[in-house]
């Protein structure tokens, strides 16, 4: 029955956004929203089946298994390539629905206009769905239990890191609709960076805590494919309106695309990206196509504005030169190895190269407005934050990392540090089995985890923070005997990357809500300076001759 459901809920979706590309001028409300609201349908189908542990799904036995905590299980709808493309789908047919609101004082063509072009977005995505990566199809003998997400994904920041990134990235498709229309989306386009900026944050936490490696940055070709829009938002919001404004809109939301199209198609080498499914990857890459081509003759066919426009801020190209670099270094690879059949990335070396200096600069150009007196307190804080940033990312680099074997009771020294191994444990969790080393560092106590999982087991990181910087012990190998390989890494300055990035995430955040000050305050403003309306009379009277100046005129 749930897959019944679902199955009509997808087509009945199809159909509204159908009627939406077609006859937009007919009910543009009941196209927009009859397509979210059988996308809504269908993802609570989908999620209710992994939540039940409906293994007559193929699906489900893919994304769940019984021994995993109820938010894990839920977590397995974007875990996997259908379940993630139905909420990604559902989040672009929400925003879509938002940008129709916005065309409230539009034209009759205008609000069309925009039903149009948020159905073909929608479509887009939706198609893959009823073609190529379909959630539910039925087994003919289900399993007893499912594989479930991997271990690595069994994290805290599983329930809200790839959501919020979801909820960012899709916001960014209608904004270029209503920035193609002439309509302001500042407001709106600052919630989108604050949604992509606290779900990079947490990616970039997760990374550090749960891989082991001493990092938080890899420049993984996904993570970039996050990292180009978000700038390019970025620069569209110092732009303060305009055709250049307008124009970096639509390329942060082709940006947004292009990282779908990367996450989907198995173009590129990439822990976050899911199993090859060529076909998916082809319908999302033709209808980015299709919508860059559409968008570009719409951006050409719009007026010039009256006055020319300023020249371009130093913030602009100090957001725009690095968006390039990373754009060109991820996306043209990843077409290449598309349209050879060999997935190719570029070096991560090569990215290292470039952002030390890149950082440098934008820690100069974000303190340089910082000192500013005429931003506000919400771009104060954000430009601050990405002081912060710059300045930990570059120290972090320059830490250490060491590898140390020890056996229970045992010490060792690395760089100057007394490692001692106190005892290891064999415990159980969630169903899994794991084995945790309590080591003494100095006077601090941790205790790393190595726990079971498919593929391979799984490192948990244990991590002494202070303002100066972290120590993370991380187990490489963990016997049941007393035996433990463990690795040591010194990170000078990585609580500054968090600071600062909360901070920008922060006054994002107080941007918008003293923008949205600002607005009622010059609206009650003009209200307080309206003339006082007239007092009716039972007489008519007479009409009075104009002012000699209009009269001459």
């Amino acid at each position: 029955m749930t897959a019944g459901i679902g199955v009509a809920a997808l087509w009945g979706a199809f159909a509204a956004a159908l009627l939406g590309a077609l006859r937009p001028r007919w009910r543009p409300w009941v196209a927009v929203l009859g397509t979210a609201l059988g996308l809504c349908v269908a993802t609570a189908a989908l999620t209710w089946a992994l939540a039940t542990n409906d293994y007559t799904l193929e699906y489900v036995a893919q994304a769940a298994r019984r021994g995993a905590p109820a938010g894990y299980r839920v977590a397995g709808l974007w875990g996997a390539m259908a379940g993630s493309l139905l909420l990604w789908t559902t989040f672009v047919a929400l925003w879509g629905t938002s940008a129709l609101r916005s065309t409230r004082d539009q034209s009759a063509a205008g609000r069309a206009g925009v039903t149009r072009a948020s159905s073909g977005v929608t479509l887009v995505f939706l198609v893959p769905l009823l073609t190529a990566s379909r959630p539910f199809t039925v087994l003919d003998r289900p399993p007893l239990d499912g594989t479930g997400l991997n271990a690595v994904l069994e994290h805290p920041a599983m329930l809200y890191h790839p959501p919020l990134l979801y909820l960012g990235l899709t916001a960014l498709f209608p904004l270029a609709v209503l920035a193609v229309a002439g309509i302001d989306v500042r407001r709106r386009l600052l919630i989108s960076v604050a949604l992509l900026g606290a779900g990079m944050l947490a990616g970039a936490h997760w990374a550090y805590q749960e891989l082991g490696w001493g990092g938080f940055w890899a420049w993984d070709p996904i993570e970039n494919a996050a990292l180009v829009p978000w700038l390019v938002a970025i620069a569209a919001l110092h732009e303060r309106g305009g055709r250049r404004a307008r124009v970096l809109t639509v390329v942060a939301a082709l940006c947004a695309g292009a990282g779908a199209f990367l996450t989907r198609s198995g173009a590129t080498v990439s822990v976050h990206a899911f199993g090859e499914a060529r076909a998916v990857g082809w319908l999302v890459l033709a209808g980015l196509g299709a919508a860059t081509a559409v968008a570009a003759v719409a951006l050409a066919r719009q007026r010039p504005l009256d006055a020319p426009e300023r020249r371009v801020p130093v913030a602009v190209w100090a957001l725009v030169v690095p968006a390039a670099v990373i754009a060109f270094a991820t996306f043209i690879p990843a077409l290449l190895g598309a349209l050879l059949d060999r997935p190719r990335t570029i070096d991560p070396r090569f990215f290292t190269i470039f952002a030390a200096p890149l950082l440098l600069v934008g820690a100069a150009v974000a303190a340089r407005q910082v000192v500013r007196r005429s931003i506000s307190m919400g771009a104060a804080v954000a430009h601050a934050g990405v002081a912060l940033v710059a300045i930990g990312a570059v120290a972090s680099s320059f830490g250490w990392s060491a590898t140390v074997p020890l056996r229970t009771g045992e010490t060792a020294v690395a760089r100057g540090m007394t490692l001692e191994l106190v005892r290891v444990d064999a415990l159980t969790r969630d169903r899994r089995a794991e084995l945790v080393a309590t080591v003494r560092v100095g006077e601090r106590t941790l205790r790393p985890a190595l726990r079971a999982g498919t593929p391979s087991p799984t490192s948990e990181t244990a991590i002494a923070s202070t303002l100066v910087g972290d120590l993370l012990v991380t187990p490489r190998r963990i016997d049941a005997s007393g035996l433990a390989v463990i690795d040591v890494h010194r990170k000078p300055l990585v609580p500054w990357v968090w600071a600062g990035s909360l901070a920008i995430v922060a006054g994002t955040l107080l941007s918008l809500r003293t923008r949205r000050r600002g607005v009622s305050a010059k609206a009650g403003g003009l209200a307080r300076r309206a003339p006082p309306v007239p007092e009716a009379s039972a007489q008519p009277r007479p009409a009075e001759a104009p002012p000699a100046v209009l009269t001459e005129r």
